[in-house]
């Protein structure tokens, strides 16, 4: 009992995620995994699209082009002013070659050429550190980046746990087989010990009976004594005993034929009383 006990407790401290009672736990342990799963999943894949996009807007260098367009607005101005007299030009009836109409075509495609050179001009650090939108959308993109990657460390450490505990509902039939086993030993040797038990009782009252029973048969109420005789009295009591056989001896003598002569006398009797009937 005490070796089915104590294998008992050593396999239930193995297997104290995955016994019998914690199975409802279990069950649920791994469907809320499954679902935290789900839903970081779900989360790492938005951060990745959303960092994606502030990346595609990093390299395109947004805010620094909308700087300089600002930038450039002035030229833009000049340019609508210069259109606006080009066309009043032509409406007095000026041809390309006037001198006026070919001073304002220069100045136009000045102003153009400085357009250009200003929207296609090179950033260094300097206009990238300074430019707030641009500092706004790298914060953004490095804010990405580690919500993305916290998310990716939560998701792995989620799988790992659901592998483990994938694990233990593949192991709690075994698991439940065993001490179950286990269970029915303990039953069957805890009944058999009764058993036993109760058939010890028995056996000791019985040998108890029997051995009440033996030493009455060879218990010695008076122990032998060697004691010396007296002859003289030894000689009287034979003498009496003598006697006493001798006068018993004589009255069943007596007695006897006291017997045989009532007998003979009622046959006497009885013979008579035939003879007077006839």
């Amino acid at each position: 009992m005490n070796r089915i006990s104590a294998e008992k407790v050593t396999f239930r401290e193995k297997n104290s995620d995955r016994l019998p009672e914690e199975a409802a736990l279990t069950h649920n342990s791994r469907f809320t995994l499954e679902t935290r799963r789900a839903d970081l999943t779900a989360q790492v894949r938005q951060l990745q699209g959303e960092l994606e996009a502030q990346r595609r807007a990093l390299r395109a260098e947004g805010p620094l082009a909308q700087t300089k367009f600002t930038g450039s607005q002035a030229y833009r101005e000049s340019l609508a002013r210069i259109n606006g007299k080009l066309s009043e030009a032509y409406a007095r009836g000026l041809a390309d070659g006037h001198p006026e109409v070919k001073q304002l075509k220069d100045e136009k495609q000045r102003i153009e050429d400085l357009i250009q050179k200003e929207m296609g001009s090179d950033t260094n650090d300097l206009d990238r550190r300074s430019n707030a939108g641009f500092q706004a959308l790298q914060a953004r993109v490095d804010l990405l980046q580690a919500q993305l990657g916290a998310a990716r460390g939560d998701l792995a450490d989620t799988e790992k746990s659901l592998g483990q505990i994938r694990h233990v509902v593949g192991d709690l039939p075994r698991v439940e087989a065993r001490v179950q086993q286990l269970n029915d030993t303990q039953d069957a040797t805890t009944h058999l010990h009764a058993q036993l038990f109760e058939q010890l009782k028995k056996a000791d009252l019985q040998l108890s009976l029997e051995r009440v029973s033996a030493e009455s048969r060879y218990e010695i109420l008076v122990a032998p004594q060697l004691v010396k005789e007296n002859m003289a009295i030894t000689v009287v009591i034979r003498a009496v005993i003598g006697l006493f056989l001798g006068l018993l001896l004589a009255a069943i003598v007596i007695g006897v034929r006291e017997v045989r002569r009532l007998v003979s006398k009622a046959i006497v009797n009885m013979d008579g009383g035939f003879s007077s009937n006839r």
